[in-house]
Formats: structure tokens, C-alpha cells, sequence
């Protein structure tokens, strides 16, 4: 459940209406994200094998996890409790922009109406500005 949110970037709510029938290849398709918006997530393939996997046991096509917001946060709190559900989203945005991913694919990624609401990502901290600053040959 916390590869998944990490990994993805999707909401606890989105989390939480994933059946079977929405993994597929390479992507995840997640059914009435915010503002009843569908939309399609990259998957990795291992993280894709590991809920097929965890998904074989659950008859028919129901909810894979179907857990509530609280509940996610309560299993978190055991391992740390200076984060939150919505702190895997944002880990997830961050790295996916550190790693070279553009803006655009990240806000079709993240489900944002708004570009301008993806670029609060784009947030460094000044080691990330010294580690860019020191890329450069002169």
C-alpha cells in the first residue's frame, strides 16, 4: 500500500478505489480521482507484479485495499510520525522531478488541473541549489 502511493503518486482516495481490473501493463488506471476525473498513472513492473499479486486473493473485482484515510495514516504513524499519506505524493512529485521528469507529464501524472498547482514541487532547498551550482563547468 506505501509502494503504491509512493511509487504512483496517488491520493489515499484514489488508493483506495484500485481493483484488479486497473492494472494493466505498464499503467494503472485510476477511476474517479479528483473532480470525478479518470486518469491513466505510469506503473513499474515490479510494483505492478507485487499487486497482481496481492490482488490473486481478493475474489471478483473488488477494492484491492479499500481502507480509509485514517487508517493509512495510522499505519504510517507506526513507522514514523512526522509524516503523513499525503507526504508519499509529494516524495513521489519531488523525486520524479530531481530525476529528470518534466512538469507537464507531472501534472498529467498528479491529476492537477493547474500547472501552477504541480509547480509547488518545484521547490528546492538551497542543497539542492548548491548540488545544481556545482554541475557547472566554468
Amino acid at each position: 500500500m506505501l509502494l503504491t502511493l509512493w511509487k504512483t503518486g496517488i491520493r489515499v482516495s484514489e488508493l483506495n478505489h484500485i481493483k484488479k481490473s486497473d492494472i494493466k501493463d505498464d499503467t494503472l488506471l485510476i477511476r474517479c480521482g479528483k473532480g470525478s476525473k479518470d486518469r491513466v498513472v505510469p506503473l513499474a513492473f515490479d510494483l505492478r507484479n507485487l499487486l497482481l499479486t496481492y490482488s490473486d486473493n481478493i475474489p471478483g473485482n473488488r477494492f484491492i485495499f479499500g481502507v480509509t484515510r485514517e487508517q493509512v495514516n495510522n499505519i504510517i504513524k507506526k513507522y514514523d510520525r512526522g509524516i503523513h499519506a499525503h507526504t508519499f505524493r509529494h516524495s513521489f512529485a519531488v523525486h520524479y522531478l530531481k530525476s529528470g521528469g518534466n512538469l507537464r507529464s507531472l501534472q498529467l501524472i498528479l491529476g492537477h488541473y493547474s500547472l501552477m498547482t504541480t509547480q509547488v514541487y518545484l521547490m528546492l532547498s538551497g542543497v539542492d541549489v548548491k548540488q545544481d551550482y556545482d554541475k557547472i563547468v566554468w
